[in-house]
């Protein structure tokens, strides 16, 4: 596996790894990444670099005791499986393996992966590996940079399973800061997409917000329980209404439709709804119940109304 990181001998083999990763669409071609920490360079232009270097943040930080031994309570998982999505329904451009440099898609995972990865370099919670071609990171991701040095020191430090929310919500508020600063960054690559397209990828940046509030689980246990979410397998054209895709199914259909509906809500709207949704996430049961409200089996059940009403109006 390489050189351990700081946190010491890693005993995460790629042979006993958590089952549930095997489940996952990215699961079986998780082994045949390439392994940064022997190769010492990692080109973000590849599609399976990018992927790599999850794996090797996932593998080179983290105490057993707070990620598991397997490393199935990583927060990186969740990404992996997003990029994966991503690839497999061409947002991250036409030529397989590549990321294409006017995907919005891809640059703002660009903020989600190469952006972690600086950071954890340089807080010396990883070693250091090149980039290639080099890539200047722009001073307007400082801030994201800070947050996810802040959370890779929270994840070399802590011991023990009562630190995983805690390490979860430094992870959302570092994601949030790279999403805000990635939206500014591209958004020239953000106009050039489809009206309907734009409206989703609006919606699901917008998302972010609520997932951190709850401290929303992107682990690999998390993953294997809810699933990545029934996401739309391409891009949305002009043509294309929301909630109306007729080669899609109706999981798909109810997903670009709830995201679409969040893309076009108003700042004042948005803010209410931010509101009441931090309201009703204040105690340890409400945020163990968000991942079956917002993907599960509750989703769409009549009563989640009610207690969230109760949950938000309780002094």
């Amino acid at each position: 596996m390489g050189k351990p990181g700081q946190d010491g001998e890693r005993r995460y083999k790629l042979s006993n790894v958590y089952p549930g990763l095997l489940e996952l669409p990215f699961g079986p071609a998780w082994a045949k990444l390439p392994d940064l920490s022997r190769r010492g360079a990692v080109d973000p232009a590849v599609r399976t670099d990018r992927m790599a270097i999850y794996r090797y943040l996932i593998e080179m930080t983290g105490h057993d005791s707070v990620v598991g031994k397997d490393r199935e309570r990583h927060v990186f998982w969740g990404y992996a499986s997003q990029l994966h999505w991503q690839s497999s329904s061409g947002r991250l451009g036409g030529v397989p393996d590549e990321v294409s440099p006017s995907s919005w898609w891809g640059n703002m995972n660009f903020t989600l992966s190469v952006i972690p990865l600086h950071a954890a370099i340089r807080c010396g919670c990883v070693p250091p590996i090149r980039v290639v071609p080099a890539v200047h990171v722009r001073s307007w991701f400082e801030r994201a940079i800070v947050l996810w040095e802040r959370f890779f020191v929270a994840l070399r430090r802590s011991r023990g399973k009562e630190c995983r929310e805690l390490l979860r919500r430094l992870a959302w508020d570092a994601h949030l800061a790279s999403i805000r600063e990635g939206a500014d960054c591209f958004r020239n690559d953000f106009a050039r997409l489809s009206l309907p397209e734009r409206v989703f990828a609006e919606g699901w940046t917008r998302m972010v917000d609520f997932l951190g509030i709850a401290a929303v689980p992107t682990d690999l246990v998390a993953l294997t329980k809810w699933g990545a979410g029934s996401l739309p397998t391409r891009m949305l054209r002009e043509d294309d209404r929301s909630g109306r895709l007729v080669d899609s199914s109706a999981e798909v259909n109810r997903t670009v439709k709830h995201v679409s509906r969040l893309g076009v809500q108003t700042r004042l709207e948005l803010e209410w709804r931010l509101w009441f949704w931090r309201r009703a996430m204040r105690t340890p049961a409400m945020r163990a119940e968000a991942p079956s409200i917002m993907f599960g089996d509750r989703a769409r059940d009549p009563n989640v109304g009610r207690q969230l009403w109760r949950a938000a109006v309780r002094p």
